[in-house]
């Protein structure tokens, strides 16, 4: 699979660009992904690793533990939570591109950019920005994630399971005791529970555009 690392403008910015072959692999599409977020965002100092998680083209050498960071990580930076931030679905800006990386200054008079956004509780700042087209993300992102989604759920459960583990033991006795009926004699009541339904949440629409690193 290739893409195009290329960026361009017409005021006066440097023109910067190289061409990539990424497996046709999800792991290593993901790691793609998380690469050219690594482009966009500082986020190098921050993340244990990231080097090894970014070499798309050794994407065999992952661990398995190594492998659920990546998604960690992928999920942690969602194009949903990047979007109209740092990353921009435009056709346009693309030019004949899947996506294209500019320079901050190069695109502020256009787009609402900010040199600085808050991703996980941290600050990361702003070092490039990026547009892409629907078939890039679909390709590097929402489709890959989606065959990792039972990974993700398995991943989720553990992390909740440590996290009410690590609970003070009174604070779980405490949990406990306020679960019992107040009188400990009396039968409890008899209650009748209908079953509810739950909508899932749906990811937003793709975007109309792509690019990338």
């Amino acid at each position: 699979m290739a893409a195009a690392l290329i960026g361009k403008t017409d005021v006066g910015v440097k023109e910067f660009g190289r061409d990539v072959e990424v497996p046709e692999n999800p792991t290593a599409k993901l790691m793609y992904y998380l690469d050219s977020i690594c482009y966009v965002l500082n986020i190098e100092k921050t993340e244990r690793n990231i080097r090894k998680l970014r070499d798309y083209q050794n994407y065999r050498r992952l661990s398995a533990e190594e492998t659920d960071q990546l998604i960690l990580l992928c999920v942690l930076f969602s194009p949903d939570v990047l979007l109209g931030k740092c990353i921009f679905p435009d056709e346009e800006m693309c030019g004949m591109d899947m996506n294209k990386f500019y320079e901050l200054s190069a695109v502020s008079h256009r787009f609402l950019v900010t040199e600085e956004i808050v991703v996980g509780g941290q600050t990361r700042r702003v070092q490039k920005i990026l547009f892409f087209r629907d078939i890039w993300l679909e390709c590097f992102y929402l489709d890959p994630i989606k065959q990792y989604q039972s990974r993700i759920e398995s991943i989720a459960a553990t992390v909740q399971g440590r996290s009410v583990a690590r609970q003070p033991a009174q604070q779980r006795a405490a949990s406990a005791a306020s679960s019992r009926p107040a009188n400990a004699q009396q039968p409890p009541r008899r209650q009748i529970t209908r079953p509810q339904t739950q909508q899932s949440a749906q990811r937003p629409a793709s975007p109309s555009n792509c690019v990338i690193l």
